[in-house]
């Protein structure tokens, strides 16, 4: 979604017609009801009503479904298009770190960020995701083996929550970081109501949901600040967070400060748990519509097996992994 800095319907050669809606949006509230009760069906609506439609989010926001439209508005004439007040709205929580900032402060980050993620340093969190992805399909049989239903949403969120903890700090957040993992639930589910309230107040205003809000950010700062003043007093390691403290700007020789750090640790935390979650779990839906295991009675690759040293497929339970027969999926409540 975009927030033009000129009319989109000039940028994009759209004529002189109004993108259409969707339909169905509220007097004054808009499609805001629509967005916070069934997000999916309004995108779908969304998409049967053109290549670019308005929606009513507080204010107007567009939403390109053409490929074309979004390769200009992303790469060809991306200096057009700024951040919307969603990502104000995460700033609380994230701070300034690559998913928020903008401009000059993101190419900054953006280019002492790249290094971490060049495709052999990435290889090296390929076992760690193999090896809590076996333990998570192992507890999948046991649950098989006592015809118990499996939670999806529950288990990836854990899932992904546990890799996110071993790669950027090298422990698990679900058990060593007392009350992280409560603390960024709660911090992210406020997060994701004030994205879609017509009026957000300001956290600084002492409402329940706000002083929950900063319970919550006193727990996850503390944690991650005293990670960070850990690893400054100690010998560098191989994780996402040695990453980013070996990391120098080539243009001025500096590295990110403990601020800066500690709002990208936010970021990645945030994209790799809550977004990636999401997505395995909708990737398991056709598997819990059916009630049963996909590929049972094909041979299943073993997670555990060392794998050559490359990204793609590297030790991961691939599209010829199976999960076990008769399990019984259930996708619960992953808007």
């Amino acid at each position: 979604m975009t927030n033009p800095r000129c009319e989109a319907s000039e940028d994009l050669d759209l004529g002189s017609g109004v993108p259409p809606t969707c339909g169905g949006a509220w007097p004054l509230l808009g499609d805001l009801p629509a967005m916070r009760r069934d997000p999916l069906g309004l995108f779908e609506r969304a998409a049967r009503a053109g290549d670019v439609v308005r929606l009513r989010l507080g204010r107007d926001v567009y939403l390109l479904n053409h490929p074309d439209h979004i390769q200009r508005v992303l790469h060809e004439n991306h200096a057009n298009y700024r951040k919307n007040f969603f990502y104000a709205r995460m700033k609380p929580l994230l701070g300034e770190g690559l998913l928020t900032s903008e401009g000059s402060a993101w190419k900054r980050k953006r280019r002492l960020a790249q290094p971490a993620f060049h495709k052999e340093r990435l290889a090296l969190f390929a076992q760690i995701m193999s090896q809590h992805t076996a333990a998570m399909l192992d507890r999948w049989a046991t649950s098989t083996a006592r015809s118990e239903p499996v939670d999806v949403a529950a288990e990836m969120m854990r899932l992904t929550l546990t890799i996110v903890g071993h790669s950027l700090f090298g422990f698990d957040l679900l058990g060593e970081a007392e009350g992280a993992s409560r603390a960024f639930t709660e911090a992210l589910r406020i997060t994701n109501e004030r994205l879609y309230s017509l009026v957000c107040l300001s956290p600084s205003i002492p409402t329940p949901r706000n002083v929950r809000f900063s319970r919550a950010m006193r727990v996850l700062d503390r944690v991650v600040n005293e990670v960070i003043a850990a690893r400054r007093a100690g010998l560098p390691r191989p994780d996402l967070l040695g990453m980013f403290m070996e990391a120098r700007d080539a243009e001025s020789g500096e590295g990110l400060t403990d601020e800066e750090l500690r709002d990208e640790v936010m970021t990645m935390v945030l994209a790799g748990h809550e977004t990636t979650a999401n997505a395995l779990s909708w990737a398991c839906r056709p598997q819990a519509a059916g009630g049963v295991g996909h590929g049972a009675g094909r041979p299943a690759r073993d997670p555990r097996r060392p794998a050559a040293p490359r990204v793609r497929g590297a030790g991961l339970p691939g599209g010829d992994a199976a999960l076990p027969a008769g399990l019984d999926l259930r996708a619960r409540g992953h808007g």
